[in-house]
């Protein structure tokens, strides 16, 4: 399958059962209508969202409105259908109370707002603007709307975004719905007064209530609305019986929603609600002892986050079922690793500022005070990269592997590379010495955006404290922004459309459009805290530091907080998988090992951003039939020159022949066979040729010393213990040595495919990227063999290789003589 859908049975579907693995993946479609979009899974409806009334299919109960988008009906994979029916329809036994209990829904009384008992009144009403994103997919689909919550005076109070995941997989007998919905005050600041009615509700079926053959049951393990309802838990289930045959409805809040666990409106006639904005009114119910009110508050410009997930499912699922669930749900919760903890690597500094990882993950960081630069290498060891740094602070490196580096004391910022050698980049600024060059990002073009605040005691030249741009050529310098207090802490999104710049200041952080000629526009307030220094990971998560570190979504929402034992000054992405957070903090430098990777490290882009200290030492573009010279093939006659390649020809091999090696290990292989390389960087197209079944592979090999020891890499369709790995053989059959790796990859059908090899011999690191640059497909540890051989093959199957190159800090040519030439 391919990557995608591969972090699909990860991330979304797999999470719908703890016993079963990814089964065949039905269609997720949405077919648009004037009132409603239509959810279909396999052809068949899911459930409908409906945000207007049908003209040609009123309301069974004259006079009711549409107050508020719903999903409804929702059915169950096996097609019977879990809600209420009315006041659509009306269904024999079914209680007709309260219209305003449609399907599924979200909504909640603001103030004197009535948002959620509306059925009849024009308003208040929550209005579907406009559909943001609807794409169907295999496994899952995506739906995205804007809705505005309207009050009796006609003004909106709020913005909803919200965002719903339809997943299923074929034979699973259980549907998902993952809703993100974001509240944001628009016009004034908004209060959610405490209150039991509200507020991610559904109205289920008779036969599914308690008054029919319905039960609730909680995280705490209590059942019955009299045990749940007005308690916290972090899930309910409603679970009930038809014909013989039990459904359900487990409803988790998400523990980045607010107020976590939620409060339970769970009520015995079918009112199945999560309310986590019904505290003070739950508590008081229950006669708590100083009941808590929490009356939300949204000021203009705030927003707040709300997360749920819903489980449709057949046949019975108990507490154990469902709390494996939600450590599923919640696997997803924290941006740190499951069970990562916040750990010291090295103290004795006097203020540590300034990291950033090199294309290895190495992580250089300044101790400002002591006037240094510090290199944490991944093996763990700690060094001094500079002394007398000029007062260095904010460091970043560019695609060349040269070091940029604010320097403060000496008031310019300049380029560095491994040896020491420094040029200046920037020194004035209308010939006018900068204040303390802080911080700085640089984008894709290679163009230096840094902050020049004034702190300490400087003698400004400047008429202020502003944000500057170096030019991709190096020969200019302009200034982006001039209405800031004191600039600082910056970082940019990997496609350099979006700037993050910190006004600390004024204690607030901003988001810019980056124009073309570098220029900044579209400035917006994405925090409402000031930051000294910013990282980014791949979705879009920003962490500023304040007296923690910060957490935001990319629409500006705090998500979490991690804390360290000192305050943060900065913060960056690195390690060999650029998965580890690095946090400068006073004296000492901490580490957090994190569920994301973060976003644009330099290193797995492409050729063009290699380590220094390296350079190009092979490239062959197989155009020629004369290329197959530099190789040498376990069976020659089973490879040859293609006219077919990516771009021109190819190197083509056509599957097992005569070679069979000594132990359990690949038949098909073609090595390099004039060099030996320890440390390198192999970049290559690849084309599967093969038919499609779960063992279907291309491999590359790596340090090869003889026929019987070697590593390979083996991409492969499925995982499993002899496939989709990186093995070791070392005189004995092939053994898996990947600490980590996927289910599989997707090989498609005419389809060529990148792949990126890195081997760091002292550090002992493979990782392999494969189309997918910024997150490795696979990491091994294993320092066995050294200097070797590289190539390409399959363990039994056949394709094509075009587009190589390698780069190395050193090669040692030498002759090869255990295969064939052609």
């Amino acid at each position: 399958m391919k990557r995608a859908n591969y972090l699909l049975c990860v991330m979304g579907v797999v999470l719908l059962t703890a016993q079963v693995g990814c089964g065949a993946l039905p269609k997720v479609e949405f077919v648009e209508g004037a009132t409603k979009i239509d959810v279909m899974v396999g052809g068949k409806l899911f459930t409908s969202y409906m945000h207007a009334l049908d003209p040609a299919n009123p309301p069974v109960v004259k006079g009711v409105r549409l107050a508020k988008p719903i999903l409804y009906p929702i059915y169950s994979p096996s097609g019977v259908i879990l809600n209420r029916g009315y006041p659509f329809v009306k269904v024999k036994g079914e209680r007709t109370d309260h219209a305003h209990h449609m399907g599924m829904y979200f909504t909640v009384d603001i103030e004197e707002e009535k948002f959620w008992g509306n059925s009849r009144d024009p308003l208040p009403v929550i209005k579907h603007i406009k559909t943001n994103k609807m794409k169907g997919g295999v496994g899952k689909g995506t739906l995205s709307t804007l809705m505005h919550w309207v009050g009796m005076d006609g003004k909106v109070l709020l913005e909803e975004n919200r965002k719903m995941i339809f997943s299923a997989i074929e034979g699973q007998d259980q549907y998902v719905i993952d809703f993100t919905i974001i509240l944001k005050a628009v016009t004034k600041e908004v209060v959610f007064v405490d209150n039991k009615e509200g507020m991610f509700a559904v109205r289920v079926a008779h036969w599914l209530n308690e008054r029919g053959t319905g039960r609730y049951l909680s995280s705490n393990g209590e059942e019955t609305e009299k045990n749940v309802w007005g308690k916290r838990a972090k899930w309910m289930r409603l679970e009930g019986q038809k014909e013989g045959k039990r459904y359900g409805i487990a409803i988790f809040q998400h523990p980045r929603s607010v107020n976590y666990p939620t409060y339970w409106h769970a009520r015995g006639y079918g009112c199945f609600t999560a309310n986590p904005l019904g505290q003070y009114a739950f508590q008081k119910t229950k006669k708590v002892k100083n009941p808590q009110p929490l009356n939300l508050t949204l000021k203009k410009g705030e927003s707040a986050l709300f997360k749920f997930r819903m489980l449709i499912y057949e046949g019975p699922q108990g507490k154990e079922q469902l709390d494996k669930e939600f450590e599923n749900y919640d696997a997803t919760a924290s941006v740190v690793a499951p069970g990562g903890k916040v750990k010291k690597l090295a103290n004795g500094f006097k203020f540590t500022e300034g990291p950033a990882a090199d294309a290895r993950g190495n992580v250089y960081f300044t101790d400002i005070r002591n006037n240094r630069v510090y290199k944490w290498s991944t093996d763990g060891k700690l060094t001094t990269f500079r002394e007398n740094s000029g007062g260095a602070n904010g460091l970043f490196f560019d695609k060349n592997g040269n070091l940029l580096v604010c320097e403060g004391d000496n008031r310019r910022v300049v380029s560095m590379d491994m040896k020491g050698r420094v040029k200046v980049l920037a020194d004035k600024y209308n010939n006018r010495q900068f204040n303390k060059p802080n911080d700085l990002w640089i984008d894709p073009k290679g163009g230096v955006y840094f902050s020049d605040p004034a702190y300490g005691r400087v003698e400004k030249e400047q008429d202020g404290e502003h944000v500057y741009y170096i030019t991709p050529d190096r020969e200019n310098v302009i200034r982006v922004i001039d209405d800031y207090v004191r600039p600082n802490g910056m970082i940019g999104t990997p496609d350099g459309k979006a700037l993050y710049i910190t006004d600390r200041g004024d204690k607030k952080t901003y988001v810019y459009t980056v124009n073309s000629d570098g220029t900044l526009s579209n400035k917006k307030l994405f925090a409402p805290v000031g930051s000294d220094g910013m990282a980014i990971d791949t979705e879009g998560n920003v962490y500023l530091t304040t007296k923690t570190v910060e957490v935001y979504d990319r629409n500006g929402n705090k998500i979490e907080i991690i804390e360290a034992p000192e305050v943060p000054a900065n913060v960056c992405f690195g390690g060999p998988d650029n998965q580890t957070l690095f946090i400068t903090a006073r004296t000492s430098l901490y580490s957090v090992p994190m569920r994301l990777r973060g976003a644009g490290r330099v290193s797995g882009h492409g050729g063009a951003n290699i380590p220094a200290g390296y350079k190009l030492v092979y490239s062959q573009s197989f155009d020629e039939s004369g290329s197959l010279d530099d190789f040498e093939f376990a069976d020659a006659a089973k490879w040859k020159f293609s006219e077919q390649g990516k771009s021109g020809g190819a190197l083509e091999f056509l599957g097992p022949g005569k070679y069979k090696p000594k132990v359990r290990s690949p038949q098909v292989l073609g090595l390099l066979s004039g060099e030996l390389l320890g440390d390198f960087i192999l970049e290559a197209d690849l084309f599967q040729t093969g038919r499609e079944y779960g063992h279907r592979d291309m491999c590359l090999y790596l340090n090869f010393q003889n026929p019987g020891e070697f590593y390979y890499v083996h991409i492969a369709t499925h995982a499993d213990p002899h496939a989709h790995n990186i093995f070791i053989v070392n005189n004995q059959p092939r053994t898996a040595i990947a600490k980590k790796t996927t289910k599989g990859i997707d090989w498609g059908r005419n389809v060529w495919h990148r792949v990126r090899l890195e081997r760091d011999i002292s550090a002992g690191t493979i990782i392999v990227y494969f189309d997918d640059m910024n997150n490795p497909l696979m990491i091994a540890n294993d320092k066995t063999f050294r200097l070797g051989r590289i190539g390409f093959g399959s363990f039994d199957d056949s394709g094509k290789i075009d587009n190589l190159k390698i780069w190395a800090p050193r090669v040692v040519k030498s002759k090869m003589n255990y295969f064939e030439k052609r």
